[in-house]
């Protein structure tokens, strides 16, 4: 399970250092295996999906027109059969760096790609 030490100060009180805590739940039964500092991800925003349409050259891709709050819409080509128009979702724009990715503008089959809407396991936040 991962969690924010910031969010555990919502239920409890404490002092204690980042490591110290970790220390102390170890010691008291519940291990800590990893401590990271900072998300393990830059370069995304949140993003509404404005339309979605079907990608011309495949059958699995969507071509999607999102806004995330600056300079128009932004078109994404996405794999995500659950993606639908008017829904929020996390979008790595071009230039993001992700877990084991980098995020650039691309041709998918050819149509412009600008970026790439994120699930939770794409930002590294589930498990599995």
């Amino acid at each position: 399970m991962k969690f924010a030490y910031s969010w555990l100060g919502d239920f409890v009180e404490t002092r204690e250092s980042v490591q110290t805590l970790a220390h102390r739940l170890t010691m008291a039964g519940i291990e800590v295996e990893q401590l990271t500092t900072g998300a393990p991800f830059q370069g995304v925003v949140a993003a509404r999906v404005l339309s979605v349409a079907s990608h011309p050259k495949a059958d699995r891709l969507q071509i999607c027109q999102v806004d995330v709050g600056a300079d128009g819409p932004y078109q994404i080509v996405c794999g995500a059969p659950d993606v639908v128009m008017g829904m929020l979702t996390a979008c790595a724009l071009p230039g993001a760096v992700l877990p084991e990715k980098n995020i650039f503008e691309a041709q998918v089959r050819g149509v412009a790609s600008n970026g790439m809407l994120c699930s939770a396991q794409d930002l590294g936040l589930a498990g599995d």
